[in-house]
């Protein structure tokens, strides 16, 4: 009896099963398998880094299809019709999809999912009373840009820096000294243009302070930024200009007009991370000016939910916050700072994630200078079923997931007997 209610609700089970999976099953021969669409939720096959997107498709005369490429892991037989969210996407990806009837193969249908340009506007560095330096970042530029900041007392901006010009490259940081008014709040945001096409950055704020500081700052300086472990740096010219322009990149490495002697890195294990989780990044700094250094102070701003646990040295000013006083820096002198940080619910999921750390430093005749390093992260929100591999929607897209689906409710069922079983037998031992 036990195992004919077990049989039975492995039939019905298997019963209940979509078309999708008894098409896989299906052994009659066909004699054509075709893919007869394959597209994906984004407009022109384009989206921004670390968003996400829908691949859907169709096939004819296909048992199933398989699905590679891009950063997919699950690479088991899906549904002759179905769909599948890919994401966060940071890089272009092509994605093949096949399909495989009883006796013929289908011919591979694939799209290539592109990042669309993507500016990001950073913190301002040597803020002071006649000069502030700006910064941006511009995200996979496939085209000659030209980069420059909106700039003005207000949100509408009255002036724009001095456009330069620069090769494609990817993760590039860009910046401009600008003179500024002592005392005054500024609003400014960094713009790409490509082609006709502008892109722009979001707006953010400085206050410049009063004109009787004394301190006298440096042009622009080096800032650099790292994705997935790996260090680009860009450097600007050293000496103070109004407009002081950055060489591009040829082939992927950059040239600059100059190398900062003084370095700044940031960095952690992966540009994906999982909200809920504890990141681990470190910083770490050197001076190879030939000269020692006063006054220097590192900064690490993580982005807004971010919530520092714990840190080697320095100060947790606010959950996102670390500062570390280091006072001087003598010739040849490194260091490094480790800190471990909690992604929490209410970090954006939709956009690109920009924790800079900023070294602040005087040279011996009183000139300040700074040195910027940013590291960017994507994160994603764990889907607690995805170790189900259910794939989109409530049901099961691939084999696998069905199986795993079968197990677990064959394994429910029988725990369901096994409480009721024990429940029965106690009522039992109450009769005499």
């Amino acid at each position: 009896m036990k195992n004919k209610l077990f049989l039975l609700t492995l039939g019905l089970i298997v019963a209940s099963i979509p078309f999708g999976f008894g098409d896989i099953r299906t052994t009659s021969a066909q004699t054509s398998c075709v893919i007869t669409s394959f597209v994906s939720g984004a407009p022109n096959n384009s989206v921004t880094s670390g968003s996400s997107t829908v691949l859907s498709w169709n096939a004819s005369g296909c048992n199933y299809v398989t699905l590679s490429g891009g950063s997919l892991t699950d690479l088991s037989p899906r549904v002759p019709s179905g769909y599948t969210t890919i994401g966060p996407i940071t890089t272009n990806a092509t994605y093949t999809l096949v399909g495989y009837g009883a006796n013929a193969t289908s011919s591979p249908a694939t799209i290539t999912i592109t990042m669309a340009n993507d500016v990001i506007t950073t913190p301002a560095t040597n803020v002071g009373s006649n000069t502030v330096r700006l910064n941006g970042i511009i995200l996979n530029a496939s085209d000659i840009f030209t980069a420059y900041f909106n700039l003005g007392t207000s949100t509408n901006f009255d002036r724009t820096t001095v456009p330069q010009g620069l090769a494609p490259v990817n993760n590039f940081p860009f910046s401009d000294t600008v003179n500024v008014l002592p005392n005054t709040t500024y609003y400014y945001q960094a713009v790409v243009r490509i082609g006709q096409t502008l892109y722009k950055g979001s707006i953010l704020s400085f206050t410049t302070p009063k004109a009787d500081t004394g301190i006298v700052y440096a042009g622009n300086g080096t800032s650099s930024t790292t994705t997935g472990g790996t260090t680009t740096t860009s450097t600007t010219s050293s000496t103070t200009s109004n407009a002081t322009k950055t060489t591009g990149a040829v082939n992927g490495t950059q040239s600059t007009t100059a190398t900062s002697p003084v370095s700044v890195t940031i960095s952690n294990q992966s540009d994906k991370i999982n909200i809920g989780d504890i990141g681990e990044y470190t910083v770490t700094y050197a001076n190879n000016s030939g000269k020692k250094l006063s006054n220097v102070m590192l900064s690490i701003v993580f982005p807004l939910g971010f919530e520092v646990q714990q840190t080697t040295v320095g100060t947790v000013v606010n959950p996102s916050t670390v500062t570390v006083d280091i006072k001087t820096l003598a010739v040849g002198e490194t260091g490094s700072v480790y800190m471990q940080v909690l992604v929490g619910k209410t970090v954006s999921t939709n956009t690109t994630l920009v924790t800079n750390a900023t070294l602040e430093y005087a040279y011996p005749n009183g000139t300040h200078d700074s040195t910027v390093a940013y590291v960017i992260n994507h994160a994603n929100r764990p889907n607690v079923l995805a170790g189900l591999t259910l794939g989109s929607g409530f049901f099961p897209t691939t084999i696998f997931g069905w199986l795993l689906t079968i197990i677990i409710i064959l394994a429910i069922v029988l725990i369901a007997r096994r409480i009721a079983k024990a429940k029965n037998a106690g009522h039992g031992g109450g009769h005499h």
